[in-house]
């Protein structure tokens, strides 16, 4: 590549800061939270608030970035993550502060706007190796986010931390804006869209909502069946009305794809089991040794295994980038999800040693790595260029619904059997763990088969109408 292209690369992955920042620092200062309010309920919806405006910015705002110019629509999102975390940084309530963190959600969209804009300025060949770049700079920001938001809430409290995401996101608008060219709209023949967005983001939410607290709620409580009902008819209706209208503002029809469907599903197998797997280990770790499977280590000690596994995940994603230029994300995706099953497998029959959490996490982290790079790849493969960012936009959405999906089904099998101690406190045993790690390792097989059935040879689909024209190039 030349050195322009160098400096296009080197300026999305600093973009990529803002995200994992957003995203980890406010898991460090959780706990304080926790403490100052006395209802872990509340200070929950910090975390909440962000993922549920989140999940659907990816796919709305990817979808603007194609319409508008993607540097637009990031300098956009970047520009709001900063205002949202002034007024987090500056809440005199909790209650502001979840509105400035809903604000950061918009956050959200960095990852398919930086696909996008790499698709858009960099060599077609080397489109897998920046996105595997900007994987690993996601794996370690995320990482060092989490670092250091702990360091600021031990330090200066828990909302100090929203003052560093302020200036980071400010710090990098600039980068932002002095280091990629200048990107061009389409031109379009009709209108935009907008009941399109209207009706998608509330289905995606309801239905997020329902599936990261159903459990807790209770399935059949009104408020879940109401949310859950909603959410599916809005989302029902949404997509009657995009097959419907000439120029959708989220086009459905790309799934039609053979390619893009099964990375979708790849990605939701993948994101449904073995990204659970910090969480896992984490509870492994430290929970008591009397239960005859928890290790009794400190927070800390947990919040170490994840370094290991971010290096091994970092490595795994630049190498998946660079086989995906060469042949194909199918490879990556293949290799990644035979990782993960191998870590799944390995958890279920050995785990009963900080050594051996430790290799799993590392293996785990690794596979899901080399997927996360491999399955972008294989979507944009399969999306017209002026639907990139909205095609990865809607991945992101998937990978989100079924985290939470996962999440909620992690909880079952580890409620299936447990052991109570004197305190009357109960525990997962080493029966429900293991489920858990066969559970993980059967959902990485699922996503090996839709893997291979990925096509190297297929042509990207086509827009649904020539009613927009996409940038040269």
């Amino acid at each position: 590549m030349s050195l322009r292209h160098w400096v296009i690369l080197a300026t999305l992955m600093v973009a990529e800061i803002v995200a994992g920042f957003e995203s980890s620092m406010v898991l460090a200062a959780l706990p304080s939270w926790f403490r100052i309010y006395g209802d872990p309920i509340g200070p929950g919806w910090i975390v909440s608030a962000y993922l549920l405006v989140a999940s659907a910015s990816a796919a709305l705002c990817g979808r603007l970035g194609d319409l508008f110019g993607r540097k637009n629509v990031l300098m956009f999102v970047i520009t709001a993550a900063c205002l949202g975390s002034i007024v987090s940084a500056v809440a005199p309530s909790l209650a502001w502060i979840i509105i400035g963190r809903a604000i950061q959600g918009l956050a959200g969209a960095i990852i398919p706007l930086c696909i996008g804009l790499a698709r858009e300025h960099l060599p077609r060949e080397r489109i897998g190796f920046a996105i595997g770049f900007i994987g690993a700079m996601t794996a370690g920001a995320t990482a060092a986010g989490f670092l250091l938001g702990g360091i600021l809430t031990d330090h200066f409290g828990p909302q100090s931390i929203f003052t560093a995401s302020a200036i980071t996101a400010a710090l990098v608008l600039a980068v932002v804006s002095l280091g990629l060219p200048r990107s061009t709209p389409l031109t379009l023949s009709g209108p935009i869209d907008w009941l399109g967005g209207v009706l998608f983001a509330p289905a995606v939410a309801a239905l997020l909502v329902v599936a990261s607290y159903g459990g807790r709620w209770g399935w059949t409580t009104p408020a879940v069946l109401a949310l859950g009902i909603g959410g599916a008819a809005t989302l029902a209706i949404w997509v009657w009305h995009e097959r419907r209208v000439p120029d959708p503002l989220i086009d459905v029809r790309l799934l039609a794809n053979r390619n893009t469907a099964l990375a979708n599903l790849t990605i939701a197998c993948a994101a449904a089991g073995v990204i659970q797997s910090t969480q896992v280990a984490s509870l492994i770790l430290q929970q008591p040794v009397w239960t005859l499977v928890g290790l009794g280590t400190t927070a800390t000690v947990a919040g170490l295994m994840k370094f290991p596994g971010m290096v091994a995940g970092i490595f795994a994603s630049i190498w998946a980038g660079w086989v995906s230029d060469r042949r194909g994300g199918r490879l990556a995706m293949l290799v990644g999800c035979g990782t993960m099953a191998l870590a799944g497998v390995l958890g279920a029959f050995a785990h009963d040693s900080v050594a051996l959490i430790l290799v799993f996490v590392v293996i785990s982290q690794s596979g899901m790595a080399a997927s996360y790079a491999g399955i972008p790849k294989v979507i944009v493969d399969g999306s017209p260029n002026s639907r990139t960012s909205e095609a990865t936009g809607v991945m992101t959405v998937t990978r989100t619904m079924s985290q939470a999906i996962g999440s909620q089904m992690v909880a079952v099998l580890l409620a299936t059997s447990v052991v109570v101690g004197p305190a009357g406190k109960s525990f997962p045993d080493d029966r429900a763990f293991t489920l858990v790690f066969w559970y993980m390792a059967a959902l990485a097989v699922l996503g090996i088969v839709f893997s291979s059935l990925v096509t190297q040879s297929e042509r990207p689909a086509k827009a649904a109408v020539p009613a927009a024209r996409a940038p040269a190039g």
